[in-house]
């Protein structure tokens, strides 16, 4: 046998306390492993006994294996949770499209995509925890320092790997949720501030449909108002168009008027509505023009010839009227209107226009709201074009209407009378001024604009002083003398007797008004 060498040795306990010289080897009994000295080191460096060096790789190679598992785990988490998210992503998508409905499954089924999404969350939470459950274990292994970095950065990878995940997880479940939550809810409604398109039928059930546009376009030709009517009824509602004009006017509209089946038109003025003429009310304004000339035994022998000729011609008109001439048509118009214009014999017809809203303009007389005169007994007519300035006859500036002695007659023929022939705007209006109001002076005025205004003066009649001689003692007599009174613009207006106390001072006089 070979020369034994026997170096130094000692328990665990001594060589703990032992500093060797440099590269001195020494023996630990007790662990039965060399240790190595270094000339410093208290204790020395102990070796790994070949047994504790294969436990020690047998650990790394697990740690290792086990780090390897986590992160395949992680993948395979990582691609159940990506199918997971995708699945919610699309359910959340499908409840949204289905939410415009109105069943209250579909709010439920929102909910469970919002559930499902929160459970991609919960599923990514464990795997991040099983992770670092990977890290910290193969932390805790010694030795095999390459094997083990491997291992902890494969660890970190998975943990990274997984946070990424995360972040792109609840990113992904974040929109899914605001997507569901800012859907129209079925049973609340919302507010769609985007274009919207309906491609089939549209059915709104409500008190009031508002629509704030600059323009309403319609791709069909007709508007079926009253469509709910059956049609084995008889229809009793109105229906047309109305425009509304503010607190200023009265609203102005176009309906239909079941009861009468005629339409109806309304200004939205004080003249109030008035129906539009249907071929029976042309018959009727036909011969209630016959009718005027009926009517017109008048004493101007001048009114007479021109009512008998409009007569005629409108006879006339009338039997060729089965003709489809133009040229015949508007001699029948012609005609009725020449026989509308001397509905009532009066002593003059005027012609009343305007001057934007500040005055009426008459002819026969000259600047703006000129005043008339009218004897009391006698008739005048207003031949009105003043559209948009109603007018009236007031006994005062402002005060109340006169409605006595009025007729209007309208353009087709229409006849009103009293109040109802008052505020118009075209056609003739006539007033027959009762003897009663002699001496009085009444108005003209525009119901909406008061500037509008000019008075009436309404004289006595004449007195017919033909061939009368007034001579002294014609008039008088011992304590009497005669008078004429004369009135500023020329008119003797009465003739009457002066009192005088001197009997001898008879003689004839004349009063100047």
């Amino acid at each position: 046998m070979s020369t034994q060498v026997q170096i130094r040795k000692g328990n665990t306990i001594q060589t703990a306390a032992f500093t060797g010289a440099i590269a001195e080897i020494t023996v630990d009994t007790d662990k039965k492993t060399l240790v190595v000295h270094d000339g410093v080191t208290v204790g020395g460096i102990p070796l790994a006994r070949e047994s504790a060096l294969s436990a020690n790789q047998v650990f790394s190679q697990a740690a290792f294996n086990a780090a390897n598992s986590a992160a395949t785990l992680s993948a395979a988490t990582d691609l159940t949770q990506n199918n997971s998210i995708t699945a919610a992503f699309l359910a959340a998508n499908s409840a949204v499209i289905l939410s415009d409905a109105t069943n209250l499954t579909q709010n439920t089924s929102i909910t469970a995509s919002f559930i499902a999404a929160n459970s991609s969350g919960v599923y990514a939470n464990a795997a991040f925890i099983h992770a670092n459950a990977s890290f910290a274990f193969a932390n805790t292994i010694s030795g095999g320092a390459a094997i083990d970095n491997v291992a902890r950065s494969l660890a970190n990878s998975a943990v990274t790997l997984s946070d990424a995940t995360d972040l792109t997880q609840n990113n992904s479940i974040a929109a899914a949720f605001t997507r569901a939550n800012n859907s129209i809810s079925a049973n609340a409604g919302g507010t769609i501030t985007g274009d919207l398109v309906v491609t089939g039928n549209l059915t709104i059930s409500g008190q009031t449909t508002y629509a704030n546009t600059i323009s309403v376009q319609l791709g069909d030709n007709i508007i079926t108002l009253n469509s709910e009517t059956p049609t084995s009824l008889t229809p009793t509602e109105n229906a047309g168009i109305e425009v509304n004009r503010g607190n200023t006017f009265a609203n102005s509209s176009l309906l239909w008027i079941e009861s009468s089946g005629k339409w109806q038109a309304n200004s939205g003025s004080s003249t109030g509505a008035y129906f539009l003429a249907s071929e029976s009310d042309v018959t009727s304004a036909f011969l209630a023009a016959n009718s005027a000339a009926t009517l017109s035994a008048a004493t101007d022998a001048t009114q007479n010839n021109s009512i008998t000729a409009a007569f005629a011609q409108a006879n006339s008109a009338a039997t060729l009227s089965a003709a489809t001439d133009a040229t015949q048509n508007n001699s029948i118009a012609a005609a009725f209107t020449q026989a509308n214009s001397v509905y009532l014999p009066s002593v003059t017809r005027l012609n009343v226009t305007h001057s934007g809203a500040s005055a009426y303009l008459i002819d026969q007389y000259t600047g703006n709201n000129p005043e008339l005169y009218i004897r009391a007994g006698e008739t005048l007519a207003f031949n009105l074009n003043v559209t948009g300035h109603p007018f009236l006859i007031r006994v005062s500036n402002g005060g109340a209407n006169y409605n006595t002695g009025l007729t209007h007659v309208t353009t087709t023929g229409t006849v009103t009378t009293g109040s109802s022939a008052e505020g118009q705007v075209a056609g003739t209006l006539y007033w027959k001024v009762p003897a009663e109001l002699a001496g009085n002076t009444y108005v003209y005025q525009c119901s909406i604009h008061s500037g509008m205004v000019g008075n009436i003066v309404i004289e006595r009649p004449n007195h017919d002083f033909t061939n009368i001689s007034v001579a002294a003692g014609t008039y008088g007599n011992a304590t009497h003398y005669g008078v004429v009174t004369v009135a500023a613009n020329g008119r003797v207006t009465s003739v009457s007797t002066f009192q005088v106390v001197d009997s001898s001072a008879l003689a004839f006089s004349i009063a100047l008004g």
